[in-house]
């Protein structure tokens, strides 16, 4: 490494899974102890590149800030079960039932603000799992509920694919629109 913001890009990019607020704190509190060690290197350019050169790799620190801060497994469970249960009521007739479901259309932003949201705080990775969960929630469950009604629902093939492709769209979405500076 030959500058600092070279080592703090480098952590930065890595450090996938944190919060935000938590990365920025990580980042202050690892530039504050640079410069402090550099002190004792005699200060400017060269002592922080030799107060970087007695740091770990980037990517191995990042590792354990993730491994510390990042999501735990449970984490990524209410996330998921939070994005099912929405991804539930996006669908255009009620889980297992034959009524439809009229506030389907107002509901779908909600699950895609929740999956920003996640993207955002975590990391666009982690928010692949709550968007993926929910659309194989919302696309299995259609079918089922299809498939216990075929006559009362009576959906037509292309709006039974709509369904499906919103789904996909649901995962899309995390891929299409990253958020700079996470990954």
């Amino acid at each position: 490494m030959k500058t600092l913001t070279e080592y703090v890009k480098k952590l930065d990019k890595n450090l996938v899974g944190i919060e935000e607020k938590k990365r920025k704190e990580i980042i202050r509190d690892l530039k504050v102890r640079v410069l402090e060690m550099s002190e004792e290197y005699g200060g400017g350019e060269e002592g922080i590149k030799k107060a970087i050169g007695e740091l770990e790799p980037p990517e191995k620190l990042a590792e354990k800030y993730v491994k510390m801060y990042g999501p735990k497994r449970a984490d990524l469970l209410h996330m998921s079960l939070i994005s099912s249960a929405i991804s539930i009521f996006t669908l255009p007739v009620l889980p297992f039932t034959s009524s439809q479901n009229i506030f389907s259309l107002i509901v779908i932003p909600f699950l895609a603000l929740f999956i920003v949201f996640v993207g955002r705080e975590y990391g666009m990775k982690t928010a692949t799992v709550p968007a993926l969960v929910a659309a194989v929630c919302r696309s299995s469950i259609f079918q089922i509920t299809l498939y216990l009604y075929p006559f009362e629902l009576k959906a037509s093939e292309s709006g039974i694919y709509l369904v499906h492709i919103t789904s996909l769209l649901l995962v899309l979405m995390v891929l299409a629109f990253p958020i700079p500076g996470r990954e």
